[in-house]
């Protein structure tokens, strides 16, 4: 599971954060891994403003993770084992964002580098997240914020995949169907186009 976890994170850190994987980028990148690490950025719903950062722990990467990984379909463990999903979980919730430090590692030094999701490496970040929670569902105020995350993501999780199984055949429009096929074909005129100029360069030259 830690393996399908990991690419699950990886997926969703480079298209929730905005990491590219262009050399151009290398800079980029870095300056925006060190801004998430640091005091924990990434865990914020809105995270966008250091300065003024709000809803810890709802960032909206751990629900997509959450969906994918344990709502994706009526045979995934949320459903077949909804009373250690309903709601889900403190430790499911930090081994979740372990996954996601670990797959923004992988940017540190502003290009993706592979970095082995081991329990040896990251117990202390999963140790660190899970005391946090822990530490806020121990308050008067805070045992209800971390209950009601645990419940909005089962709500969610939940609820997302009875609409899919709903609708199964109504996510594309003929509408949608005819610009596909108008843009493949302009897209394949501009190609062969391009290729043309290219060789009458290469002849020019």
């Amino acid at each position: 599971m830690r393996g399908d976890l990991k690419i699950t994170a990886r997926g969703a850190v480079e298209a929730e954060f905005g990491f590219i994987a262009r050399e151009a980028k290398t800079l980029v990148n870095k300056r925006l891994y060190e801004r998430l690490v640091h005091d924990n950025l990434f865990l914020y719903e809105k995270w966008q403003d250091p300065a003024k950062p709000e809803g810890m722990w709802f960032g909206e990467i751990l629900f997509k993770i959450v969906r994918k990984m344990w709502f994706a379909n009526s045979r995934d463990e949320g459903i077949i084992h909804s009373s250690h999903f309903n709601p889900v979980r403190p430790e499911t919730i930090a081994l979740v964002w372990t996954a996601v430090r670990c797959a923004l590692d992988e940017w540190k030094d502003g290009t993706s580098n592979p970095v082995n999701f081991t329990a040896i490496a990251y117990e202390g970040v999963y140790k660190e997240v899970l005391a946090g929670l822990v530490a806020l569902q121990s308050t008067a105020d805070g045992q209800g914020v971390v209950q009601d995350l645990g419940s909005e993501l089962w709500e969610e999780s939940r609820n997302g995949l009875i609409e899919r199984r709903k609708h199964p055949n109504n996510s594309f429009t003929q509408a949608q169907h005819t610009a596909a096929v108008r843009d493949a074909a302009a897209r394949k005129a501009r190609k062969q186009a391009e290729a043309e100029a290219d060789a009458a360069a290469l002849t020019d030259y």
